[in-house]
C-alpha cells in the first residue's frame, strides 16, 4: 500500500508526506542461481525477499515563492531489511549477507523555475 499527499498552497509554505507499506514480500520457493540452476543454500519459501523493507516514509517541508524559487527539506526513513535470500541476521564483514538496519536520509533542495525558457535550475544535497 502506498499513500502520499501534499498540503499547502501553490505558493507559500507546504508539507509533503509519502508512506509505503510492504507487509509481505515472501519467497514462494527456494531460489536458484541463474548461471548454474543450483539451489541457493538456505533459501526457502516464506523468507522475506532481499532489499524489501516493510516501511518507507518520506516527510518534507518547503516554501514556494511566486518568483519560481522553491526550497525544501525532507527526511526519508527506510525500515530494516535483508541483503540476502537466506535472511541472515548477522551481517558479514563484506556486507554481502545479513540484516541491514533501518536508516534515515536527509535531503535539501533549491529549485528556481525560469518559465520564459521552460527551464528549472536546481541544487540538491
Amino acid at each position: 500500500m502506498e499513500l502520499s499527499g501534499r498540503v499547502g498552497s501553490q505558493t507559500g509554505l507546504y508539507g509533503t508526506l509519502a508512506w509505503t507499506w510492504l507487509p509481505t514480500a515472501e519467497q514462494e520457493s527456494a531460489f536458484r542461481r541463474a548461471d548454474t540452476n543450483a539451489l541457493i543454500q538456505q533459501s526457502a519459501a516464506g523468507k522475506r525477499m532481499p532489499y524489501a523493507p516493510k516501511h518507507t516514509t518520506t516527510a518534507g517541508i518547503g516554501y514556494m515563492h511566486p518568483s519560481g524559487l522553491d526550497m525544501n527539506v525532507e527526511a526519508v526513513y527506510v525500515s530494516d531489511q535483508f541483503s540476502d535470500f537466506t535472511n541472515t541476521e548477522n551481517p558479514s564483514a563484506d556486507g554481502q549477507f545479513g540484516r541491514i538496519p533501518s536508516f534515515t536520509v536527509y535531503n535539501a533542495a533549491v529549485n528556481y523555475r525560469l518559465t520564459q525558457y521552460k527551464l528549472t535550475l536546481y541544487v540538491a544535497v
